[in-house]
């Protein structure tokens, strides 16, 4: 199974896209800024994520934040706006799709389910490096994270796969210190 994973943003979005048991690819795709020009941002979008789709049998996307009280509603309407392209690129290429809980998957993957987004974004490639996978920004690294946490619940075989490495990775670098 192929699965592609994305950490969606208006600003920069990243991805990661591989075979459930591994390897992965990853990378992020900055927009260009289109203030309040939503129609623009959903069109470019919708052209670079299609392009992501040859091959894939699984497009898993992380939960848009949950409107809080001094959230910007240009920022939420994207947001929500990006979730409901993702959707539909996978209806119009006929690719099973999932939303990723923001909660479920750092408690998973991070570790800490109550972990604050600043907080997140600061150990993010850190804490991903530890399941054997290099990124190159924080982007990148939550993609993983969806990644891991859709095969979680899709290819829970894949996943032990996965837990393995991390407990390696975890054991080669407790025996490195002493």
């Amino acid at each position: 199974m192929i699965v592609l994973a994305l950490d969606t943003s208006s600003s920069r979005t990243g991805w990661c896209k591989g075979e459930a048991g591994g390897p992965v690819a990853t990378g992020s795709h900055a927009f260009p800024r289109y203030g309040d020009e939503i129609g623009k941002l959903l069109a470019h979008f919708e052209r670079w994520m299609t392009g992501l789709c040859e091959g894939v049998d699984l497009i898993a996307f992380e939960q848009p934040v949950r409107p809080f009280r001094a959230a910007n509603l240009i920022t939420l309407r994207k947001l929500y706006s990006l979730a409901g392209m993702v959707e539909r690129v996978a209806v119009q290429t006929g690719i099973t799709c999932c939303e990723v809980n923001n909660s479920t998957m750092k408690k998973l993957i991070y570790g800490d389910g109550g972990l604050s987004s600043a907080e997140k974004k600061k150990r993010a490639v850190g804490l991903i490096r530890g399941w054997g996978v290099e990124t190159g920004d924080h982007d990148e690294a939550d993609a993983v994270a969806v990644f891991l946490t859709a095969i979680s619940f899709r290819d829970p075989r894949a996943f032990g796969e996965w837990r393995m490495r991390r407990d390696d990775i975890a054991m080669a670098r407790m025996g490195g210190r002493g």
